[in-house]
């Protein structure tokens, strides 16, 4: 037997030993003296920096220097240190403590009104590296006017309050471009421009993202953005601004008992040429932040400019609306006058204003808040002239058209109906939506849905139909956008404004009524035995339908009160269309939805009209059956027993739709009840009479046992309600009923 062992052999060599002890020699008198000196120095040098901002911190508060001049020398020093790569963690901790304790003081100089010291330290922070927003935004203080009651800035006009241009002159300075930015960050370049996180920083939210265009391609080089702020950066310092408090000083909201008390009496008319002034001003500075951070990476920034500049108009606006109310309480002229008149007009202006700002920042997404702005207090023509700049090129030609507006260049009377409805602009409208960015186009469609849901339906009917023909043309009209579907989009859109206007909904029937050839879209144009036309094509269309009845199908047509015209036009469509087309499929869908149970939704006219028209298209289908021939007979009942035809359908649906009309003299109100049972005359004054207003295929339907019709004669006319023809025929119809399998039908009726 034979064993093997391998082992490593070493051997000792004494010139790298020798070296090894001359290393950690060296290394233990580096410890042992060079990095305890250091240590040591370090130290002193702390406490000798600390000693000196002692003495600078003690006698500012002793001698209360005017200047303040060696206070903001050591705040300086310190932001350069800041300025600088950071290599001790520990070193840039001191120094922002020191900076905390400096600027502390310098923002109590003066009892906090020491609107200089302030305005020195936010340079300061805005030229600071990217991440100061979260150590430094604290620094940012606006100090508001006092809101209790009793103060003395309660006597003064809230226009004049020093603080209030202190916080114009803040917000343009943070609106504008930061100026010599890169030279202060100059140290910064090369630790920057290799990475965007600091160490120490890896938290930074923005700094573990890459910022896309709307292509899907990368938007920023490093290289030429390393000296930027970051989107966080700039929201943290923009939410130091007390902009609430100042917008409740303006409108004299002021505080008692830890309440808030506002009386809009307490504003005069001057006042509010003054609150449009200040307001205006406010809008201006918010919006020039929209020009100097126009990049994609300060969306959030941008949202919330866009926020707060909402925020001014809602609250000008509920001033304004409350202010006319109070006028008019107090016997004074709401709605007229000639100074109520001209601060609509400036009002109006001032709107435009507001909408300008967030027409012209569309790249970094704004249009969302089109939706939120309160469009019930401006004037019908302004809102028609904004209403049709939005059919315009948003990139250029719109915004010059909204500063025409306010400089009186479109200022003219207009039929602004007729001018929606001229073919360029349609044409250039369609353009631009399939142009136009998905988000884009969502938001404008809701702006549309904001305006009209917010208008007057009693003075202002014109600017709704507009806005909803509108938005139903982009969503089922126009051949340009088909390929977008929109369909969904507009559904949501026409749903908000017909819930605030059922009206709408008869605009709605209406324009889907007319001339097929105008309208490809709204029809299938297939033909399964035909050769011609493009497979995919065909495929399209019918989606196009699809489309199309599922979103109109979603309407809410359960709040619709129509007009017999409309009503005839769905009954039309019930009875003239083929059971698979789309206008029958819609008929059928509304009026499974509209409200026929609640008693007086709908005259009692209508409800004899559908079910007539239900009956009519039941029996057309038995006949059309009847007349077949033996051989399609016999192929529909094997259909039938495969699945259920469209016949079939239409029946149960028909069945269903008559089972919820209040035909019967019973089913309506008490009165008419009482009157019904009683056998008094007036309880049948509205009865069809069968055998004079029944009609044609209510009579045939009755002698072909069909049940609808069956149905219909006992619950709506004489049949079922004069006892003699109740004892002659209408126990007939009932037991015919009964060998139809109606049994339910056949209850209800043994009920009256």
């Amino acid at each position: 037997m034979t064993a093997r062992h391998t082992y490593t052999v070493a051997n000792f060599d004494d010139k790298s030993a020798s070296e090894l002890r001359g290393h950690l020699r060296e290394l233990r008198r580096s410890l042992l003296d060079s990095h305890s000196i250091d240590a040591f120095k370090s130290e002193m040098w702390k406490l000798k920096i600390e000693d000196h901002l002692h003495s600078v911190l003690t006698s500012e508060e002793e001698e209360e220097q005017k200047d303040g001049e060696e206070l903001k020398r050591s705040v300086s020093v310190l932001f350069h240190f800041v300025r600088r790569p950071a290599g001790n963690e520990r070193c840039l901790t001191d120094v922002r403590g020191w900076l905390d304790r400096l600027v502390a003081v310098l923002l109590r100089r003066k009892g906090g009104d020491d609107f200089g010291s302030r305005l020195f330290v936010l340079h300061h922070v805005l030229r600071c590296p990217a991440g100061v927003g979260r150590w430094a935004a604290k620094y940012v203080q606006v100090p508001a006017p006092e809101e209790d009651v009793g103060s003395e800035e309660e006597s003064q006009s809230p226009f004049s309050h020093p603080r209030l241009k202190h916080l114009l002159a803040v917000l343009s300075m943070m609106m504008s471009p930061i100026e010599k930015r890169e030279d202060f960050l100059k140290a910064m370049k090369s630790a920057l421009s290799l990475s965007p996180v600091r160490k120490g920083e890896a938290s930074d939210p923005d700094s573990v993202w890459s910022v896309m265009d709307h292509e899907g391609d990368e938007d920023e080089d490093l290289h030429d953005t390393w000296h930027l702020l970051s989107d966080s950066d700039l929201v943290s310092i923009f939410d130091q601004v007390p902009l609430d408090a100042f917008i409740r000083h303006l409108l004299r909201i002021d505080k008692a008992d830890g309440e808030y008390r506002y009386d809009p009496t307490r504003s005069s008319d001057q006042n509010f040429m003054q609150l449009f002034a200040v307001a205006t001003a406010l809008v201006r500075e918010l919006r020039r932040g929209f020009e100097t951070f126009n990049r994609p990476r300060y969306r959030s920034f941008a949202k919330r400019l866009c926020h707060a500049i909402l925020d001014v108009l809602r609250f000008v606006t509920n001033h304004w609306l409350a202010y006319k109310a109070a006028r008019i309480e107090s016997g004074g002229d709401g709605d007229g006058g000639a100074m109520v008149k001209r601060i609509q007009v400036e009002y109006d202006s001032f709107f435009l204003r507001v909408i300008r700002s967030i027409f012209g920042a569309h790249e970094l997404g704004t249009w969302q808040y089109f939706a939120h702005v309160p469009y019930g207090a401006v004037s019908i023509d302004m809102l028609w002239r904004v209403f049709l700049v939005l059919h315009l090129d948003y990139h250029d030609d719109g915004c010059q058209k909204l500063e025409n507006l306010d400089t009186g260049a479109e200022k003219k009377e207009v039929d602004w109906a007729s001018a929606l409805q001229e073919k360029d602009l349609l044409i250039q409208f369609e353009e631009n939506l399939s142009k136009a960015w998905a988000a884009e186009r969502h938001f404008l469609l809701t702006a549309f849905s904001a305006m009209a849901a917010s208008r007057d339906p009693q003075n202002e009917r014109d600017f709704i139909s507009a806005a909803s023909l509108d938005i139903f043309r982009v969503g089922f009209v126009l051949e340009g956008v088909a390929d977008l579907n929109l369909a969904k989009e507009a559904r949501d859109q026409l749903a908000n404004i017909c819930s605030a206007h059922p009206f709408a909904l008869s605009l709605i029937v209406k324009e889907f009524c007319r001339d097929e050839e105008e309208f490809p879209r709204l029809e299938v144009r297939t033909n399964s035995d035909s050769s011609q036309g493009d497979h995919k094509e065909n495929n399209l269309i019918v989606q196009h339908e699809q489309d199309a009845y599922e979103a109109l199908a979603e309407l809410p047509f359960d709040a619709w009160l129509p007009s017999d015209e409309d009503l005839d036009l769905l009954l039309g469509w019930l009875s003239q269309r083929p059971l698979s087309s789309l206008k029958h499929r819609v008929a059928r869908r509304a009026i499974s939805k509209m409200n026929w149970q609640e008693v007086g939704a709908l005259p009692l006219k209508q409800h004899q009209s559908a079910a007539l028209a239900v009956v009519k298209v039941a029996v057309a289908l038995e006949k059309e059956q009847a007349s077949s021939g033996l051989l399609e007979s016999g192929k529909r009942h094997v259909i039938q027993l495969a699945s259920e035809t469209e016949e079939q359908r239409f029946c149960t649906w028909g069945q269903g739709v008559l089972s919820r009309l209040r035909l019967h003299s019973c089913d309506r109100d008490d009165p008419t009840c009482v009157r019904a049972v009683g056998g008094e005359k007036e309880g049948f004054a509205d009865v069809i009479d069968f055998y004079r207003e029944g009609g044609d295929a209510l009579q045939s339907g009755v002698a072909s046992s069909n049940p609808l019709a069956l149905f219909l004669a006992l619950q709506a006319t004489t049949l079922g309600h004069s006892m003699p023809l109740v004892c002659g025929n209408g126990f007939e119809c009932l037991e015919k009923l009964a060998t139809a399998g109606r049994h339910e039908q056949v209850s209800r009726r043994q009920t009256y």
